[in-house]
């Protein structure tokens, strides 16, 4: 509306765009004129006016035009030279790949710039660039059916863009654009375009909506596909030619402005005659909704006899109101009470807590005491030990050492005994030798004496160097077996810390995974087995699963105990269809093969674990007979648990028995829970108590068990505040990886150790076995080398002898060393018997060690049991401490809710009537209430009438009545005043219509006559809305009286072309646009009429404000005065490819 309405206005303010503080008096005599001339004639003489009138007034405008061309020459010498076009008109072009333009850029001035240039130069490409950046379509430059026939050939896409200026007050958008507004305009051969608006060429922008380039035009009264704003070079050629009078006339209105006024008028007339019809209708239902009132009220007259009863049962509803009130009053008060008892419930919980808290820290500080004694106990024993160790070590050395005395006297006696055998054998080979002659001895029995001698050296050696081997074997075992030892304590100590250190990290790991995955307590990348569900098709229905994710704990106390009891089924699957429980097993398959899937606990190697998948029948059975919770026999499994699933919590009840299955916060509550159950009605019971042990018994055999549950070695699956349980484990993470890297450290010393005494005893292994197998090798090769002597050589008595001697000799060393050994044999034994009782004594002292030990460390674990047994009962009392909060939270709550309600019951009761000082019985009062409604109701049967309901219609009628007759009343006077104000602004329209038809008359007679030209414009405003443009060349002889008129098709293409620029500067004086834009203007004129066409159209710009003319011609503007500020003439370069330079001349 606004769109529209905005031309309109400012048509009406600038029809004459010469109009200001100057304006001529003979424009102002001829408006006078006018408008004394509309006062005498009336509406209907007015309408009917024919050209026969307007022939007569052009004698009026004969007369005045001599007066009305010196008027403007004054004007002009009045006007300010600097009146130039400030805001919308076009400041430069730029056309880029356009039509024949690979890169044109164009200025132009504020006035008239002629464009002038050889065909195919371009010209009319600028104009179709303008048109195009304008918003035209193609066809409007009658260059091509669409964008993409403009593009230049060989290239994709193509750029115009126009600078307009934006200054004065018709600027658009100042604050956002400034001075100037840049409209670029895209397109490419696929037709795709879009618009840009900038302030500047290289700034950012602003805007790239098309509706933001129509409200620019609208702002500046530029309609880039009017005639009058641009008029292409087939419409020039062929504008009068082609033009039917009731086009021109449409031209007429729409080019000053009028259809748009007149589109405004025709609006407000439509809108008027549907008010009209409206009203016209309400007029004809007002009757029957009167009568529709009139029978109500007689309707309420007639049920005026039951207002007796009503006024009694207002009454009983008063008394009623304030009896709920006082009921409400009670039950608050109860309400009340047993909120103070939660309330006592609750500082007597936070009291224990304080206690257990108070109980837990002094065991915890006991714990640290312990801990600590430990330490210093353990350090304190570091030298005993070691002593230990030194005292153990020598030991063994005496023990060795005490062997190889004793190996050495076997040894030396067994030498004695050789030597007494060799001296028997000597001695009779002496008596032999002195029964024979010896001979001479040759060189081979001198060889082989050196090598006997020689063979005894080596054997004498490897004897001395056994018992020396001996002992080190012995010692090199005896410091094996330590290292050893030591090294499988430090191994089982070792694995030991790194699995509590795995476990702990695992639980710590996972933990941290739920805070971004629910699924992670029941399984590693669970997230691809249940994309593959989703996926999957079931014969039956979708797995449910993991079941877990159906049950919530209730009592954090019971944490461990249920997560051992149900960790594996938790993390199970089930199925309705056998045949659904193949296809889940295979993607369990497939996800552990693809994706690492494995179920809580996951296993680091080995085969995955795979979740149990339970068939199930979907049998809803009822357990509630076999609830012992439900029973009162104490609290179950299924009582500390919150499931959301009905086959899951069947599942679980199917296989655990939960209903059946008793829980205890303690062992000691859990042995008195079976005292108290077992009997006649429950033969047997099982219990499990938050310590993680399990009870059960039997009546028949009297049979009492308890011992731990089996260790759920997954994660904990009942973590109810993730965050606090990962900052309780972190510390816990990181001593226990501290530990396990201590440990291994050592591990590393100890198998060093160890290695390094196995290869001790390898090498004294090996040096043992060279000697024990190098004795009996040499005493063979003695042998060998002895009978090789006696078979050289006879028996010789001396060297018998001799040898005999040293033989003798020999044994009496042995017998000398044999006694030294046997001594140092009593030394031996006596260190040995010595070392044994001091390794016996510190062992002693260990094994008091040990057992001082083993004392604390029971210490420490009852203090960590009862640290633990303090954070269960926490858990306990807090759990109970919430459930009793929330308790009184709820009855908080409800009172808050009932005296919102007693509040509003009182505020209902007090609109009956004040609170009374005694209640009756609602129920009482109820009772009469009803039969007073029964009386009432009878009373309606009589009357056969709904009271309420016909007073409330009543009511309702009445008013819709009222503001009927109040809107009817109200929109005849507005359907009046619109109807007077159309009427008057269609005669004052009317009265401007023909102004302007009269105005742009003379302008034209004006203009052709500076050819010697003559013409009428026929306006046929109210019957036929035609146009008809009759000229009379100079070449009709005669004088003006018998000039021959005749039609734009009868002219020569040369006198068309000037009756068409005379006619559009004719209306052109009483259009608004900026800009004014003309192609081929003077193709048909020759030099005289071109050069008076185109002053024509240079006087026309001169009297223009604030107006911009851009005209396209092929010739020179030889003989044309284009001088003055504001004017240009810009001369394209003949056409050549890829033309880039502009030559410009002023």
């Amino acid at each position: 509306m606004s769109a529209s309405a905005s031309p309109a206005k400012r048509t009406a303010q600038s029809l004459d765009p010469d109009e200001g503080d100057g304006v001529t008096m003979v424009k102002r005599v001829k408006r006078e004129r006018v408008d004394e001339r509309a006062m005498v004639i009336d509406e209907d003489s007015e309408r009917d006016a024919s050209d026969e009138e307007m022939d007569d007034n052009i004698d009026d405008v004969d007369a005045n035009i001599e007066e009305l061309r010196r008027q403007r020459a004054v004007e002009r010498g009045r006007r300010n030279p600097e009146d130039l076009a400030t805001a919308g008109v076009v400041k430069e072009i730029s056309l880029q790949n356009f039509m024949c333009h690979e890169n044109l850029t164009v200025t132009l001035a504020e006035k008239v710039n002629f464009v002038v240039g050889h065909n195919g130069s371009g010209k009319s490409a600028i104009l179709s660039g303008l048109a195009v950046a304008l918003g035209a379509k193609a066809t409007v430059t009658g260059r091509g059916a669409g964008l993409k026939s403009m593009i230049m050939t060989g290239k994709d896409r193509a750029k115009v863009t126009v600078t307009m200026r934006n200054v004065g007050e018709d600027a658009f958008m100042p604050e956002l654009f400034g001075d100037e507004i840049v409209i670029e305009r895209n397109f490419d051969k696929s037709g795709a375009s879009n618009f840009k608006f900038r302030a500047s060429k290289d700034g950012k922008i602003l805007s790239d909506k098309r509706d933001m380039l129509n409200k620019m035009c609208s702002q500046w009264q530029i309609s880039i596909d009017s005639p009058l704003c641009m008029l292409t070079q087939d419409n020039a050629k062929t504008f009068l030619a082609r033009t039917d009078p009731k086009v021109m006339y449409s031209f007429f209105l729409k080019g000053t402005g009028l259809a748009s006024i007149m589109e405004e008028y025709q609006s407000t007339k439509i809108h008027r005659e549907k008010l009209s019809r409206d009203l016209a209708n309400a007029e004809e239902a007002l009757p029957e909704q009167q009568s529709k009132v009139k029978k109500l009220q007689n309707l309420i007259q007639f049920a005026e006899k039951a207002r007796n009863l009503r006024k009694k049962q207002e009454d009983l509803k008063a008394q009623l109101a304030w009896a709920f009130v006082h009921d409400k009053e009670r039950d608050i008060e109860t309400v009340r009470q047993f909120a103070n008892e939660l309330q006592a419930k609750i500082d007597m919980l936070e009291t224990k807590l304080e206690e257990i808290d108070a109980a837990q820290e002094k065991a915890k500080s006991d714990v640290t005491v312990i801990r600590e004694e430990i330490a210093k106990f353990v350090e304190d024993n570091r030298q005993t030990q070691q002593e230990m160790s030194a005292k153990k070590k020598k030991l063994q050395e005496a023990r060795t050492a005490l062997q190889a005395a004793k190996a050495s006297v076997k040894e030396c006696k067994g030498e004695i005994m050789s030597r007494d055998e060799e001296i028997a054998e000597m001695e009779e080979k002496l008596a032999a030798a002195q029964r024979e002659q010896a001979g001479e001895m040759n060189p081979e029995q001198v060889k082989l004496l050196a090598q006997l001698e020689k063979a005894d050296a080596q054997k004498s050696g490897l004897q001395r160097q056994l018992p020396q081997s001996e002992r080190a074997v012995a010692t090199a075992k005896a410091e094996l077996d330590e290292a050893t030892k030591a090294l499988s304590d430090i191994q089982l100590e070792a694995t030991e810390a790194e699995r509590q250190y795995s476990e702990a990290k695992r639980s710590l790991d996972n933990l941290q995974a739920r805070r971004t995955d629910r699924l992670a307590p029941y399984g590693r990348n669970l997230r691809w087995v249940m994309q593959a569900i989703e996926a999957a098709q079931w014969k039956h229905s979708k797995p449910i699963g993991p079941l877990g994710l159906h049950v919530k704990l209730k009592d954090p106390v019971y944490r461990n105990c249920l997560s051992n009891m149900l960790g594996s089924s938790l993390c199970s699957f089930a199925v309705r269809d056998p045949a659904d429980q193949n296809t889940l097993q295979r993607i369990f398959e497939q996800c552990a093969r693809d994706n690492n899937f494995s179920a809580s606990p996951a296993r680091d190697r080995g085969p995955p674990n795979l979740p149990a998948v339970t068939w199930y029948k979907g049998d809803r059975f009822d357990f509630s007979n076999g609830d012992l919770a439900r029973q009162g026999v104490g609290e179950t499994v299924l009582s500390k648990l919150e499931v959301d699933n009905e086959d899951v919590l069947r599942i679980l009840i199917t296989s655990h028995q939960i209903e059946r299955t008793l829980v205890a916060p303690s062992d000691n509550d859990a042995l008195d829970v079976m005292d108290r159950v077992l009997g006649p009605h429950h033969q047997s019971i099982v219990v499990f108590s938050a310590s993680e042990f399990r009870h059960n018994g039997h009546v028949r055999n009297r049979l009492r068990q308890s011992g731990p549950q089996p260790k759920w070695k997954g994660p904990d699956m009942f973590v109810t505040d993730v965050a606090a349980e990962i900052e309780r484990l972190r510390p816990i993470v990181a001593e226990r990886e501290a530990t396990m890297r201590t440990l291994r450290a050592e591990l590393r010393v100890r198998q060093t150790d160890a290695d390094k005494a196995s290869e001790k005893l390898k090498t004294a292994e090996k040096a043992l076995e060279h000697n024990q197998r190098g004795i009996p090798h040499i005493r063979r090769a003695i042998e060998a080398i002895t009978d090789k002597l006696n078979a050289l050589r006879p028996i010789d008595g001396n060297a018998t002898e001799i040898s005999l001697q040293e033989v003798r000799g020999e044994k009496a060393k042995l017998q000398e060393e044999l006694n030294n050994l046997e001594g140092s044999l009593d030394v031996r034994q006596k260190d040995f018997e010595a070392a044994e009782a001091d390794s016996a004594a510190a062992q002693d002292s260990l094994n008091s060690f040990h057992e001082e030990i083993a004392k604390k460390k029971d210490m420490l674990t009852s203090l960590q049991q009862q640290v633990k047994k303090c954070d269960n009962e926490r858990m306990h009392y807090k759990g109970s401490l919430q459930r009793a909060e929330q308790a009184l939270q709820k009855e908080q709550a409800t009172i808050d809710e009932d005296e919102k309600t007693l509040k509003s019951w009182t505020n209902s009761a007090l609109g009956f009537m004040e609170r009374p000082d005694e209640f009756g019985n609602a129920a009482d009062i109820e009772a009469e209430r009803k039969a007073v409604d029964k009386q009432i109701e009878q009373a309606k049967r009589r009357t056969n009438i709904d009271l309420d309901q016909v007073v409330q219609q009543h009511l309702i009628e009445t008013e819709r009545l009222n503001k009927t007759i109040l809107l009817i009343n109200s929109f005849r006077d507005i359907e009046r005043l619109l109807k007077t104000g159309f009427e008057d602004r269609t005669d004052r329209w009317q009265v401007l219509r023909k102004n302007t038809s009269i105005r742009i008359h003379m302008r034209f007679i004006e203009n052709i006559r500076k050819r010697g030209f003559d013409g009428r414009l026929h306006f046929d405003h109210d019957v036929a809305e035609e146009l008809r443009l009759e000229v009379a060349t100079s070449n009709d002889a005669g004088t003006q009286r018998e000039m021959v008129y005749k039609g734009p098709a009868s002219l020569s293409g040369g006198e068309r072309s000037f009756v068409t620029v005379s006619l559009l500067l004719s209306m052109w004086d009483s259009a608004p646009a900026s800009l004014r834009c003309l192609d081929e203007w003077d193709v048909f004129l020759d030099s005289a009429n071109r050069r008076i066409a185109a002053n024509l159209l240079m006087e026309a710009a001169r009297d223009a404000t604030s107006k911009q003319f851009v005209l396209i011609s092929p010739l020179d503007m030889n003989g044309v005065n284009t001088a003055g500020r504001g004017n240009k003439v810009i001369r394209l370069a003949d056409p050549v490819r890829n033309q880039r330079r502009l030559e410009e001349f002023q």
